[in-house]
């Protein structure tokens, strides 16, 4: 299911870049910034090297097990298999733990509920992405009301917006394959797909993966021109990262742009190669750039 392992992945990453909402030392935003950008570009040894050196100088910082949380679940999805499942429940009970010390040292704010929210639902997305919806249901729906407090305290929050619009507009992808769980849940691609929309024009801190995860609706809804717009744009600032060259390909697919598609495939597969987990990924793409071929 295309959308659904890209919509783990854009959740995940834009979880990192939080601080933009929020009031932060400019310190945790550079930091925000820095491992936000090594993740988009597939670097997870160098982000998680960088965030465990940050939390040996500060252990008491919730944000930066939070945001190893966020590589190791990214690091999952690139290479489409857990890589370290225990080294992920780990990093999660830290992360709640060091915000509940948190909030008992400075009382609960939006930065802890913020966290809360995000880490909540990066805990969901692990057993989501290995077919364990029950699993996922508590932490998600417990994310979804936090989400919704933090949207009635601030209206115009646009990057709210994006969060409830992806949870409406995947509430009715996901039902076609949870249906046994989630037949109950009401989804209106219609208007999660505005709301995203209106985070793309709007929005501050999500406004970069509102423009991503536009690239893969628009496939599917066979919008190929504004996709393509979209991907260019995204594929400037980062050439090599292979959650774009993704979707790049997808948009060839549906042009029937085999050539490109080939190239594409190849790109990739070069890059999983050099990559330390991923022999399984650079066998698959060239296996799709042979059947282009």
């Amino acid at each position: 299911m295309i959308l659904l392992r890209n919509i783990l992945v854009f959740l995940i990453l834009v979880y990192t870049h939080i601080s933009y909402s929020l009031t932060l030392k400019p310190e945790l935003k550079f930091i925000s910034d820095k491992i936000t950008g090594l993740m988009i570009n597939n670097d997870f040894d160098l982000a998680l090297k960088t965030i465990d050196s940050l939390i040996k100088n500060d252990s008491a910082e919730p944000l930066f097990p939070f945001l190893r949380l966020c590589t190791l679940r990214a690091r999952d999805l690139d290479f489409d298999r857990v890589i370290d499942s225990s080294s992920f429940f780990s990093t999660y009970n830290k992360t709640i733990k060091k915000i509940s010390e948190y909030e008992a040292s400075k009382g609960q704010d939006s930065y802890s509920q913020t966290l809360t929210g995000y880490a909540y639902v990066t805990y969901a997305s692990y057993y989501i992405q290995n077919n364990k919806p029950f699993n996922a249901i508590g932490r998600g729906m417990d994310a979804l009301k936090l989400f919704r407090k933090l949207k009635r305290e601030d209206s115009t929050n646009y990057d709210i917006d994006f969060l409830l619009g992806f949870y409406d507009y995947t509430k009715a992808e996901l039902r076609k394959k949870f249906w046994f769980v989630l037949f109950w849940f009401p989804g209106s691609k219609k208007r999660g797909l505005e709301s995203i929309e209106r985070c793309n024009e709007q929005g501050t801190f999500t406004r970069l993966v509102a423009k991503m995860s536009l690239i893969d609706i628009y496939n599917l809804n066979s919008e190929t021109q504004k996709s393509k717009e979209i991907t260019d744009s995204l594929l400037n600032c980062y050439p090599k990262s292979r959650f774009i060259l993704w979707s790049q390909i997808r948009y060839y697919e549906n042009e029937k742009e085999y050539t490109k598609c080939a190239e594409t495939y190849a790109m990739l597969s070069n890059s999983y190669q050099k990559s330390r987990y991923g022999d399984y990924n650079m066998l698959n793409t060239r296996l799709k750039n042979c059947s282009n071929n």
